[in-house]
């Protein structure tokens, strides 16, 4: 999951850039957006923050022309709990008729989740981002919901420029951030702002058509199999074992997979009853978990929807190739015009 979260990061850099050469077609309004910031409301607003460097307080004076406010100090971001500990192994038929289900779900390519996802690439290094996944007729989508302060942070950011960045940026863009894949291309909402953009779906906004599929990636996440042979096998060498934990006692489905560099890689999903609430994956140095508020074959059509929601206009994009251009010390995107 950290590779897809950081993937749609990726993605809304590259499109920036790509809209930089649209050869200066409008996409929504680029009515100005700043406005006129005296000394005294900068040094009011410096006196709160104390004492800044030059790039900080040029920062800070970007953000008040915007209209944006500095994010209130706030306490560490959540993180997840530790990874759940070694159970005692017992007969498998429990944990293996509760896999059954689960991979069925996973395999009609119909479902919703919504849970909590550790962040590695986060300040803190394990970040609980609240983190919803849908799959429905070829669609896939997920929305997180983005920390930009942890994030700038993570970056070696001071805390008071990771928050004066991460005001601007939120200001811009919100806090969700949606990304929608369909046969036709994929959209990035930002679901705060109602606003979106399209990308690689022929159309003049989105530009050229573009291969795009994240159903495989999430399918390998999930351990998912394509056909009831798979589902079969997978099943069959499943391990199973009890667990107890914060004064519970789970049930543990244990399964080993291939990464995607071909390294064995284990999957263990912890059940509560017949609920599946917490599912842990690692393979080498690279880790996650979730922990599952729901999982439900049921999926909303309005997840993978953009109504009510209008083109992001071509200064925005341009700000916001900027703002992660700079998160990832890259040179900032190219603008339109």
């Amino acid at each position: 999951m950290k590779k897809l979260i950081c993937l749609c990061l990726a993605l809304a850099c590259v499109f920036t850039v790509a809209a930089g050469c649209t050869g200066g077609k409008t996409i929504g309004s680029e009515a100005a957006t700043t406005r006129a910031v005296g000394d005294d409301e900068l040094n009011q607003e410096k006196n709160k923050l104390g004492e800044l460097d030059a790039a900080a307080e040029a920062a800070l004076r970007e953000l008040l022309e915007k209209g944006y406010t500095v994010p209130e100090e706030t306490q560490p971001p959540e993180t997840m709990p530790p990874t759940m500990p070694n159970g005692v192994e017992v007969d498998a038929a429990a944990a293996r008729a509760l896999m059954q289900k689960v991979l069925e779900t996973f395999n009609t390519g119909r479902f919703m989740m919504k849970m909590r996802s550790s962040s590695p690439f986060m300040a803190g290094g394990n970040t609980a981002t609240p983190l919803t996944v849908a799959m429905s007729d070829g669609m896939m989508a997920f929305e997180m919901e983005m920390d930009w302060v942890s994030l700038f942070m993570s970056e070696g950011q001071s805390a008071i420029m990771a928050r004066i960045q991460a005001g601007t940026t939120q200001g811009l863009f919100g806090k969700r951030m949606r990304i929608i894949t369909k046969p036709e291309g994929v959209i990035i909402a930002f679901v705060d702002k109602k606003m979106y953009m399209p990308m690689g779906d022929g159309s003049e906004e989105g530009g050229e058509p573009i291969e795009f599929d994240l159903s495989s990636a999430l399918g390998e996440a999930f351990g998912g199999a394509k056909t009831p042979q798979e589902t079969e096998e997978k099943l069959r060498d499943l391990k199973s074992s009890k667990v107890s934990s914060g004064g519970k006692e789970y049930l543990c489905a244990e399964m080993t997979m291939q990464d995607a560099e071909g390294n064995p890689a284990t999957i263990r999903y912890f059940f509560l009853g017949d609920e599946l609430k917490r599912v842990e994956a690692g393979s080498g140095a690279e880790n996650m978990m979730w922990e599952i508020e729901s999982f439900t074959g049921q999926v909303d059509p309005a997840f993978f929807s953009t109504d009510g929601m209008s083109t992001m206009p071509l200064d925005q994009l341009g700000e916001l190739g900027g703002s992660f251009g700079d998160l990832f010390g890259g040179a900032p995107a190219a603008t339109a015009g």
